[in-house]
């Protein structure tokens, strides 16, 4: 049967009935009552239970504001939805005139500061402003307080935990579905989510902004609502003992959450007392029809948390991710520490390595207390990442042998255990310890033979076989050595970096024995590829070590004037749009180094071979400042 739209006589009508009995479609602080109404037959009801400051402050001050909502949609407008709705607005009326809860926390020598504070912080409501719009003024004129502007105290927090553990939610990886889409970027690291196997969340602001729903689709054709929301945490904890608060916040947490699941029960026995003919009503899909913005009057009154009326306006939402927690967080610390990888990453790219390694440090130690072994891991592969760029290899090593024994956790994911050995095979082939680097590679390529199920990236594998090759031809391990190489060959035509990587050793090993004519051979061939453009920025490092390697070859060894100027001035190029980097400043020290012996070896030019050579010691002194050890 299809669902025949309300008429615009019959929306008026609607409208009509319910704001000649107080309801509004516009929710103002001081519409207790409220409606929202869609032209295809879905109409909210909620009602608003304000728990007010008892003393007297220059604008009434509601600690808590409880909600309690319905929805439903329906095939017609017919005498038979006529009365449901007649009858269901005056139960949720008589319900709302009936309902008490008390807030009783008030000290005689404290009520004068804290009174004082309110008529400072709270912002004076605009005449018919909607009281969304007022909330979202009250939080920046909080966060806007220094007074406020504080993180809640360990002790409190724990308070709260526990209370929300005592009523049957945990910390959770779960996402309400009206944040699915994200929440503003500046409050992924501020927001804790605690819930349980049905639809009931608490969601815990690190500003003390709190947040409870419980939702129900009742007979899978009424979505209830049972909702509180509170921002008066920082006000008592400026005032208050934190043992005192501590002992009043439990009380209150535990009352209020009880209160809302006692709202949603009386709201089922409600509805059950009315007569309904369930075939009057559509199964309707409640996400879809609750953010829908096609309601009358443009307004939609069902009580949303106020995270979700941030992203209404927030330009910039960011999804929560949870892949690199082991476990649900309690606490912001971990939240926070999470963006102390991502501001550490930052200072990486600025240069600013100290500043970079006490972040991870800090984040690490923090990880390591609550046991968030991915993200600990996470750390050390930074904090090695830094060390190795420091060129001090023994500390980087540290972190990585760190990061190993991470794996034997059995909470460490294949594919990072993987990681873990590709970069530990690296770096002991950088220090030239080749059985060490031949256990870790190996690890790579046996696991690709016999685990099939599982996919070793292929610049992890193909990278293994190159140094894997590399280590077998110093040991003279021609058989082993050529099956490597192939291998490798192999899989470049896949990862073109590796075929790349390959290339580069070749020319490297030929150019340091002398074997000129073979190292060009091989740069030519790379220069003219049909396969690979070698000037692709993907290759840019790879790129710019050939060219060296060239500029070498036409300087020291066939010292052909104007062919070592034209790859030195292409160098010169390429560095100077290069990003600020470590590698940009070694690679400058290489250039000078080579423009010194151009002017030296092919002009004669005495003044320009010590400018460039001078240029390189001034170079190494930056590089020795920000830590790199030469």
């Amino acid at each position: 049967m299809p669902i025949t739209p309300l008429s615009r006589a019959e929306i008026e009508s609607i409208k009509q009935d319910l704001r000649s009995n107080g309801w509004h479609s516009k929710a103002t602080m001081n519409h207790e009552l409220r409606f929202s109404l869609k032209r295809n037959n879905v109409i909210t009801l909620a009602i608003k239970i304000p728990l007010r400051l008892a003393i007297k402050t220059e604008i009434p001050v509601e600690i808590v504001k409880f909600h309690l909502s319905i929805t439903w949609q329906f095939w017609n407008l017919n005498t038979i939805m006529s009365t449901f709705l007649q009858d269901l607005r005056r139960n949720l009326e008589q319900l709302k005139e009936e309902v008490k809860i008390d807030f009783n926390f008030s000290q005689e020598e404290q009520d004068s500061k804290l009174i004082e504070l309110f008529n400072d912080v709270m912002p004076e409501p605009l005449k018919e402003e909607d009281e969304r719009t007022f909330l979202n003024r009250l939080r920046i004129a909080m966060l806007n307080n220094e007074t406020l502007c504080h993180e809640i105290p360990d002790e409190i927090l724990q308070v709260i935990v526990t209370v929300i553990e005592k009523l049957g939610l945990s910390s959770s990886f779960k996402i309400p579905w009206e944040l699915k889409k994200g929440i503003a970027r500046f409050r992924i690291s501020d927001l804790l989510i605690f819930s349980n196997e049905e639809t009931e969340y608490f969601l815990l602001e690190k500003d003390g902004y709190m947040t409870y729903f419980k939702d129900i689709y009742y007979q899978e054709k009424f979505y209830m609502r049972a909702f509180f929301e509170s921002f008066f945490l920082p006000f008592f904890l400026s005032f208050y003992e934190k043992k005192e608060f501590g002992e009043q916040i439990q009380i209150f947490l535990e009352n209020w959450i009880i209160f809302c699941r006692m709202l949603l029960n009386t709201l089922f026995k409600l509805v059950d007392s009315l007569s309904i003919n369930y075939n009057e009503f559509v199964q309707f899909h409640p996400e879809k029809e609750l953010l829908s913005n096609k309601f009358e009057d443009n307004r939609n009154n069902f009580p949303f948390s106020a995270l979700y009326h941030e992203t209404l306006f927030q330009k910039e939402l960011s999804s929560i991710q949870n892949e690199l927690l082991i476990a649900p967080p309690t606490n912001f610390k971990v939240m926070q520490s999470i963006t102390f990888l991502v501001e550490a990453k930052d200072l990486i790219e600025s240069l600013k390595f100290k500043d970079a390694l006490k972040l991870l440090e800090e984040a690490a130690q923090i990880f390591k207390k609550h046991d968030q072994v991915k993200l600990l891991l996470s750390t050390y592969f930074l904090l090695a990442k830094i060390y190795k760029i420091l060129r001090q290899y023994n500390i980087s090593l540290k972190y990585l042998k760190n990061s190993f024994e991470l794996t034997k956790t059995g909470k460490i994911p294949i594919n990072l255990i993987l990681k873990v050995h590709h970069k530990l095979g690296k770096l002991y082939f950088l220090l030239n310890r080749p059985e060490e680097a031949l256990y870790h590679l190996n690890i790579l390529v046996n696991f690709s033979e016999h685990e099939k199920q599982f996919a070793v990236p292929v610049k992890y594998l193909g990278h293994a076989y190159l140094l894997l090759g590399i280590i077998h031809s110093r040991k003279k391990n021609v058989a082993q050595s050529k099956t490597c190489f192939k291998k490798a060959k192999e899989l470049g035509k896949i990862h073109p970096v590796t075929f790349v990587k390959l290339f580069l050793f070749r020319i490297k090993e030929f150019s340091k024995n002398n074997k000129i004519s073979q190292a060009l051979k091989y740069i030519n061939a790379l220069f003219t590829s049909e396969e690979i453009n070698i000037e692709n920025p993907d290759y840019i490092d790879y790129y710019i070590d050939i060219l060296f390697e060239l500029a070498r070859i036409y300087i020291y060894h066939r010292k052909s004037k104007k062919k070592a100027l034209q790859v030195l001035l292409k160098l010169n190029k390429i560095l100077k749009n290069m990003r600020s980097s470590v590698k940009k400043i070694e690679f400058t020290v290489q250039w000078n180094v080579l423009m010194g012996s151009y002017f030296k070896f092919f002009e004669n030019d005495e003044h320009e071979f010590k400018k460039h050579l001078l240029k390189s010691e001034q170079l190494k002194e930056k590089l020795r400042k920000i830590g790199v050890m030469q």
